[in-house]
Parts: C-alpha cells; sequence; structure tokens
C-alpha cells in the first residue's frame, strides 16, 4: 500500500441551498463523526498536482489560501478495515491530513482509453481547499 489515507464524508441529505441536512431537516455538520455524514478511511490515495496560485488572488486578504488539483484513488479502493470504500462523488468531502478537500468534478479516466483499450488503475477528482 502506499499514499496517503483520505476521510470521507458525505452529507445524508441537502436542502434546497444545498446545504448538508439530516433526516428531519435540520443543519448538519457533516464533519462530524457521530451525526454527520463519515463514510470511511480510504488507503492509498494519490494526492496530484495541487495549485494555491490563484489567477486574480484572495481578495479579502485574509490568511488563507485557496487551492485546486487532482486526488486519484484506486477504482478497487479499500477503507481502512478492508471493506470496500464506496464510490466517491461530486460534492463529497475528503480530509487528509489536516487539509479538507471539496470533490468538484465526477470521476476522470473511469473507462479504457478510447485508443489503446488501457483500463486506468485509479480514477481521478479535481478538488478544490482552502486554509
Amino acid at each position: 500500500m502506499n499514499g496517503a489515507t483520505a476521510d470521507l464524508y458525505r452529507a445524508p441529505a441537502r436542502d434546497r441551498n444545498g446545504d448538508p441536512i439530516d433526516a428531519d431537516g435540520n443543519p448538519l455538520d457533516i464533519y462530524d463523526h457521530q451525526l454527520g455524514g463519515y463514510l470511511g478511511t480510504i488507503v492509498d490515495v494519490c494526492q496530484g498536482s495541487i495549485s494555491s496560485q490563484r489567477y486574480n488572488g484572495n481578495e479579502a486578504r485574509q490568511e488563507s489560501a485557496d487551492g485546486r488539483g487532482t486526488i486519484g484513488i484506486r477504482k478497487d479502493a479499500k477503507l481502512t478495515d478492508g471493506t470496500p470504500a464506496p464510490k466517491v462523488r461530486y460534492g463529497d468531502r475528503l480530509v487528509i491530513g489536516s487539509v479538507r478537500y471539496e470533490v468538484v468534478s465526477d470521476s476522470n479516466w473511469d473507462s479504457p482509453h478510447a485508443l489503446t483499450g488501457r483500463v486506468f488503475p485509479r480514477v481521478w477528482y479535481d478538488v478544490t481547499y482552502r486554509r
């Protein structure tokens, strides 16, 4: 096993504004392990390119950096307990180290290459973060 581990979070439901809610419609912190949407810790995660440079800077001039990048997850990904990992999807949150990433794309490279037929071992997701 190589790579990092990533905690996977998913909102159980969302309100009309896209905010995470519980089954009763109450606002929810998806990072709360007891009440939130923690689905498990994925092993062998590959962090691809991460960029903290924004073309227009941070308008608020706050002490943070916005970034975009890619995260690679094996197609046969497992959780730390050895069970198959849920498929990551748009809107999920991944925590690697202390950085919270938001998945902002569907999976890339999820089908065989059109010319060669090669099946890639990982799927890649576009992510954003702020810290």
